[in-house]
């Protein structure tokens, strides 16, 4: 595997196309909501100022599915590129809520941003009034992305098979999200198994299966093609979640855009945790359990990312890691698609190991 060079060029005319899109569907958005409360403006206002801070990857990767399987028109691939990343704002402002991350993308998420609003104007418990705002703007995020994809496609069968893999998998994100909650809650007795479950459907299916899907099925490929496009994309998408994991516990606020370590203090059962904690015993493991889900300082996380690194965690990871990508590389070598095809997922590959935000 080589350079990225056609992943990024296409993630940058695919990147330009969206964020054309995004600007149209704001201004239909104002014009949904204008007249119906004295939320509206600045709910459309807040959401596409938090889409547009986002690295519109999924977007880009309709676009790649399009050019894996021949190509689609550029308008089919923006919009639905923009609708998936609506999709995916609404998403994180209700795991912000969930989580009760107060920095997203760079800057306050949006709860934080409403909380804030509240507080300014006195209004009684601030932080619960923050929540249900956002969990509003979420909502409108799911609708308004809905609305971009009406018309898109050729003939009733295309735009149903559309509409269907979108409900059916965005309904799959929702069930692992309740897995990724509870096992954040219990504690122990959660497995690799476990934690790789919700990394395929919270993450994976949707992350790069879905998009890849889209985009093969506007340029018109047959299920056996997008079957295998999905197989390729979940595995992908696993590998993203790890390389996010690592680097939400080793990388820097200014490369995640959210606070270093968020993961530590959220108590998320991630593929480290499950793997330090099976190395830890007596007093070391009390003391990641007590650290994994509490105020977290400097000592402690830098304790955790000492413990990863001596007790051959984070090696471990790299492994699994390299499991993945040999599989990827087996499915794409049976794929049947062109070239250029095969060399554009070779650099998604790349992309997704060498990411540093």
């Amino acid at each position: 595997m080589g350079d990225v060079s056609l992943w990024q060029d296409l993630y940058g005319r695919a990147r330009g196309a969206i964020e054309g899109v995004l600007e149209e569907g704001e201004e239909m958005a104002r014009r949904v909501v204008s007249g119906t409360g004295r939320w509206g403006e600045d709910a459309v206002e807040r959401l596409f100022g938090f889409v547009r801070r986002g690295k519109l990857v999924r977007g880009a990767l309709v676009w790649a599915g399009a050019r894996v399987c021949g190509g689609a028109p550029e308008e089919w691939c923006a919009r639905v590129g923009a609708a998936l990343e609506l999709f995916q704002s609404g998403l994180l402002v209700h795991d912000d809520v969930m989580d009760r991350d107060r920095v997203r993308r760079g800057g306050p998420s949006m709860f934080a941003q409403y909380e804030g609003r509240a507080d300014e104007e006195g209004v009684r418990e601030a932080r619960r009034v923050g929540e249900a705002l956002a969990v509003c703007v979420g909502d409108v995020a799911f609708f308004l992305g809905f609305g971009l994809l009406a018309g898109v496609g050729r003939g009733a069968a295309m735009r149903d098979a559309l509409l269907r893999c979108v409900a059916e998998e965005y309904a799959r994100v929702g069930v692992a999200q309740m897995d990724d909650v509870w096992y954040g809650a219990t504690g122990g007795g959660v497995s690799l198994d476990d934690v790789l479950r919700v990394y395929r459907y919270k993450t994976g299916r949707y992350t790069f299966s879905v998009p890849l899907s889209l985009g093969a099925l506007l340029a018109g490929a047959d299920e056996g093609v997008r079957g295998a496009l999905e197989e390729v994309g979940e595995l992908l998408g696993v590998v993203f979640q790890i390389r996010d994991d690592e680097l939400g516990l080793f990388g820097s606020e200014e490369e995640i855009g959210k606070p270093a370590g968020s993961d530590v203090r959220e108590g998320k059962r991630t593929v480290f945790w499950v793997l330090l904690r099976e190395r830890l015993e007596g007093e070391e493991r009390r003391r990641l359990d007590g650290v994994w889900g509490g105020e977290v300082g400097e000592e402690e996380l830098g304790w955790v990312r000492r413990m990863v690194e001596e007790r051959g965690v984070r090696e471990e990871v790299g492994r699994l890691v390299e499991g993945y990508v040999r599989r990827v590389e087996e499915r794409m070598a049976g794929l049947g698609v062109g070239e250029e095809g095969r060399r554009l997922l070779e650099e998604l590959a790349v992309f997704n190991l060498t990411r540093r935000a």
